[in-house]
């Protein structure tokens, strides 16, 4: 029925295709709203995973730290993630380009994606370096350890504020 007259069909459009269609445009209305008035809650939402950033990235839904968001947002994610998602880097120029934020190929902690909110307001987005190239071992470890520091850190405030 979808296919052309030509060929046995009707002409019709594929109401999937329809749909995943007005879903990407929604979200390319989202990311480019000047008044975010409308966006409140999905920003809040996303917030802690990147807000608008989360689209850029190349992220593995399953993977991206998100509770209680509404099935209409999980489709939009989804579509948007079907549509716009990468292969693994191949060179290294793919390699440096890659978001670093939320990427379904770096998943660290907890078998999830990582967004940190403060680096990334930094300008630390993307690797920068390729795998002939990778970054010194003295900041791997430094940068691990504030990783750990971190993480150390935010379980021992969430243990205090959840035992007064």
């Amino acid at each position: 029925m979808i296919g052309p007259i030509s060929h046995g069909g009707l002409n019709m459009l594929n109401f999937a295709d329809v749909v995943k269609s007005l879903k990407t445009s929604w979200v390319n209305r989202y990311c480019r709203a000047n008044d975010r008035h409308w966006c409140a809650l999905l920003d809040s939402l996303l917030s802690k995973v990147g807000g608008t950033l989360l689209f850029q990235c190349n992220y593995d839904l399953k993977l991206v730290d998100l509770k209680n968001l509404s099935v209409f947002y999980k489709d939009v994610l989804a579509a948007w993630q079907e549509l716009n998602s990468k292969d693994h880097p191949c060179n290294a120029n793919e390699y440096k380009q890659e978001i670093i934020w939320n990427n379904r190929f770096i998943n660290e902690i907890d078998g999830k994606s990582f967004y940190y909110r403060s680096w990334a307001n930094k300008g630390i987005l993307k690797r920068k370096r390729s795998p002939e190239h990778p970054w010194p071992v003295s900041f791997v470890r430094k940068l691990q350890m504030q990783i750990w520091r971190s993480l150390y850190f935010s379980r021992l405030c969430w243990c205090s504020c959840s035992n007064p």
